[in-house]
């Protein structure tokens, strides 16, 4: 813990980001900070994992607080992340005060951006649209799906049913996640990137809907059970577009706050930046960020960065494009040449610090879960949630280092080693503790 709070020290930007998870009687609630270094890209770091008496804003927005102020992180948070319920935001229009993002800003006195999951949004989305169908498709998918998917006799059956109604079998599938999902579900994926792929999902919708669209398959079904009698053109064209209207109505209405950041879209370096749209986002920090010190830009000097940065991306372009180069390998890049050249990019790095270190999804923190539940199974129940907090920090923290890399830093660490050979890292309890916050207010 002292490594990440070293390394923090420096970071200019960082989002955090929280959720609740039930283990048997415990509510679970990690604590992860997102942040860019121009020296090793995006970085996730869980912060704090502790056992909350309850989910209220008020207990944990104290509770995010005082993990703040312990750490010396108040006047570095720029976003706040969690999943979209009216704890965490409000509701879709986030009014109202007694919720997480109102509390953090009033008590950070800053105006920080709310990031709702995307991924969240999404399938809320398609679960509002299934349910304005007049047939509930999902219960019958899912009930085909578990009378089949762990019985061998019963998949026999029907493969010797499609073989007598030349059909060909295929396997029957359970959930099936959406291209869109499956882009906007990494780690690492900026809220700018979220921004963007929405606006292309919203798209595709729409102009399927306005023409139409139907695969060869499903015109052929269609007009088979017109020939039975079986179908309405009028019924089935005010159904579809029920279905096509709820879903967009949704993600347009929830997904709306990622609109504010499309100006930072040069950041991905797809095209070739161009000054007016550093103004912009320079506007969007100063008007946003009016009592964090660490916005502060010298303009003129920004301009020079970019000059430098757009030289370097001419010349960099292709071999990004061929190599399908991610967003902070790119940054990575540019920074580790101009420093090597003695260039200041003090200010654009801010820019560029801001805007990665926003991510589009609360996925980090489901991934938490994940590796706790694989943690803590039955055989090994008596944990305590300290004794998992620790080795969730140190999976997370050290995980792309090999264990001869990992052995390495120990023996550079001498009092670390100090540390694990003595009995300080014991203590007798009793009982589960319970985190309870210092204050409600």
């Amino acid at each position: 813990m002292q490594q990440i709070c070293k390394e923090i020290e420096n970071i200019n930007f960082a989002t955090i980001m929280i959720d609740t998870s039930n283990h048997k009687n415990l509510k679970i609630v990690p604590i992860l900070i997102r942040y860019f270094k121009p020296n090793s890209g995006i970085q996730i770091k869980v912060f704090e994992v502790t056992n909350l008496k309850g989910e209220t804003a008020n207990i944990l927005s104290t509770y995010i607080i005082e993990s703040l102020k312990k750490h010396k992180l108040s006047d570095k948070i720029v976003a706040f992340s969690g999943d979209n319920c009216n704890t965490n935001f409000g509701g879709v229009l986030r009014k109202g005060s007694n919720n997480v993002f109102s509390i953090l800003n009033n008590n950070l006195k800053t105006n920080i951006f709310g990031v709702g999951c995307a991924a969240h949004i999404l399938h809320n989305a398609m679960q509002s649209s299934a349910d304005v169908l007049p047939i509930d498709v999902e219960i019958i998918v899912n009930k085909i799906f578990q009378f089949f998917h762990i019985y061998t006799v019963r998949v026999e059956h029907l493969k010797e049913f499609c073989k007598y109604a030349n059909v060909e079998y295929k396997n029957i599938l359970g959930s099936v996640v959406c291209d869109t999902v499956t882009k906007i579900e990494g780690d690492k994926i900026s809220a700018c990137e979220v921004a963007e792929e929405l606006e292309i999902l919203v798209g595709k919708i729409k102009n399927r809907k306005n023409l139409n669209f139907l695969t060869t398959n499903i015109l052929s079904l269609l007009n088979d059970l017109k020939n039975n009698n079986m179908y309405n053109e009028n019924s089935f064209k005010k159904s579809t577009d029920l279905f096509y209207n709820t879903f967009l109505s949704y993600v347009e209405k929830w997904g709306c706050y990622f609109d504010q950041l499309k100006i930072f879209r040069w950041v991905q370096l797809i095209n070739c930046p161009i000054w007016e749209n550093i103004q912009k986002c320079i506007k969007f920090l100063m008007e946003n960020n009016r009592n964090n010190s660490n916005i502060k830009l010298d303009e003129d000097n920004l301009f020079d960065e970019f000059s430098h940065v757009e030289q370097i991306f001419k010349s960099r372009i292709h071999e990004w494009q061929k190599n399908s180069t991610k967003v902070e390998v790119k940054w990575c890049e540019i920074f580790e040449y101009t420093k090597a050249h003695n260039i200041d990019t003090t200010n654009i790095s801010k820019i560029v610090e801001y805007s990665l270190a926003i991510p589009g999804t609360n996925a980090a923190v489901e991934r938490i879960f994940s590796t706790i539940n694989v943690l803590w199974t039955d055989e090994k129940n008596r944990f305590l949630v300290e004794t998992v907090k620790s080795i969730i920090i140190l999976k997370i923290h050290f995980k792309n280092l090999s264990c001869n890399e990992f052995y390495n830093i120990l023996l550079k660490e001498t009092r670390l080693l100090d540390e694990i050979g003595s009995a300080q890292k014991y203590t007798k309890t009793s009982k589960e503790e319970i985190y309870v916050p210092s204050s409600s207010k």
